[in-house]
């Protein structure tokens, strides 16, 4: 009597693992980016999606061999990892998966991967001095063709910040800033058109500004 009751119950646990295992939903790795190529210095965003509607998921971003699970980069509630300024070294294969902390808790399946190939522009911007910067000094911008060749001589480049124009096409590839504020903080990016009237884009590079920290002495009491 207790070896067919025991039979039962593993019969019945195996039943209820396959049943489990034929009912996982699919999960869907996405890059969210807005331009075809990723760059040094853009903003990248990993979407992990699910077929059906579940709740209290714990979402696991993971980067490594897409044989394999790899390493864990982030586990959360939200279902989005993003990187703000992305590196060459963040280049890699990434995947994601899923817990649910209620009953069934093993909702897991493994997304597709995704290959994130962070490539180096023709077209590098660069800040002095870097980091964070402090109200009132110099900002100079420059921007560097790094490609094959060389420029036209008549080459132009313009610089924008946020997606809008702050120096019109100008031969000058340095952009100065005398006195930065904190209206200057944004998103820069410099452009250069290239023979066939291509445009080429640079890098990204955020400028963050900082009030100027007052002086306790200069005031009373």
């Amino acid at each position: 009597m207790w070896t067919c009751e025991c039979y039962l119950f593993i019969g019945l646990t195996l039943v209820m693992i396959s049943a489990r295992d034929n009912n996982k939903p699919n999960v869907t790795l996405t890059l969210k980016n807005d331009e075809k190529s990723v760059y040094i210095g853009n903003e990248v965003t990993l979407e992990c999606s699910i077929d059906g509607k579940f709740t209290d998921l714990t979402y696991h971003f993971y980067r490594g061999d897409d044989r394999k699970w790899g390493s864990e980069i982030k586990a959360s509630k939200e279902n989005t990892y993003t990187i703000k300024s992305v590196t060459q070294s963040d280049s890699g294969v990434y995947h994601c998966n899923f817990y649910r902390d209620n009953p069934p808790y093993f909702l897991l399946s493994r997304s597709n991967p995704v290959t994130l190939t962070v490539q180096v522009p023709s077209l590098i911007l660069t800040a002095s001095p870097g980091g964070f910067l402090t109200e009132k000094i110099s900002l100079t911008l420059t921007c560097t063709w790094k490609g094959n060749g060389s420029l036209n001589s008549n080459s132009n480049f313009t610089f924008w910040r946020d997606g809008m124009i702050v120096r019109n096409s100008s031969s000058f590839s340095v952009f100065q800033i005398k006195h930065i504020d904190k209206h200057h903080a944004g998103c820069y990016t410099c452009t250069t058109e290239l023979q066939g009237g291509v445009t080429e884009h640079s890098n990204r590079l955020e400028v963050k500004v900082q009030g100027r920290k007052k002086n306790p002495n200069l005031h009373g009491p």
